[in-house]
C-alpha cells in the first residue's frame, strides 16, 4: 500500500492529464461524430459557429491540453536524470518511463482526434482571412 500512495504522490501530475484528456477526447469525439454527421468538411463558417462556436472551444481546450502535457513531459524528462544519479528505485525509473510514454500517445491522440474536422476549418478560416486581407 504504501508502493501505490508514493506512485500515486509522485505521478499525480500524469494521472490527472491521462484522466483529463480521455473525458476531453470522449467528448471531443462525439462533437466530431456530429460535426460530421451535419455538415460537409469544406462548410467551414458552419463547422466554427454550431453550438455557439463549440469548435473553437475544443480547439483552444486542445491547445491548453497539448501545452501542459508538453510541460509535464518536459519536466518529467528532466527528472529521469536525477532517477538515473539516485539509481536505487528502478520501479520509479520504470513508471516514469511509462508516464512519459502515455503522455506523449495522449498529446498524439489530441491532434488527432482535433485535426478533423475542427483544425481543418480553423486552418480554412486562417488562409480565408489572410487571403481576403492582401
Amino acid at each position: 500500500m504504501a508502493v501505490a500512495k508514493q506512485v500515486c504522490a509522485e505521478f499525480w501530475k500524469e494521472i490527472l492529464f491521462v484522466i483529463s484528456t480521455i473525458i476531453y477526447l470522449f467528448w471531443l469525439s462525439k462533437y466530431n461524430g456530429e460535426l460530421l454527421a451535419l455538415f460537409d468538411e469544406k462548410d467551414i463558417v458552419a463547422i466554427l459557429t454550431y453550438k455557439n462556436y463549440s469548435s473553437i472551444w475544443f480547439f483552444f481546450i486542445a491547445l491548453a491540453l497539448c501545452a501542459v502535457g508538453a510541460l509535464i513531459v518536459i519536466w518529467r524528462i528532466k527528472r529521469i536524470q536525477f532517477l538515473f544519479e539516485s539509481a536505487n528505485d528502478i520501479l520509479m525509473l520504470c513508471l516514469t518511463f511509462l508516464a512519459i510514454a502515455l503522455m506523449i500517445i495522449s498529446l498524439i491522440e489530441i491532434i488527432i482526434y482535433i485535426s478533423v474536422p475542427i483544425f481543418q476549418a480553423i486552418l480554412g478560416a486562417i488562409i480565408l482571412i489572410v487571403g481576403l486581407s492582401q
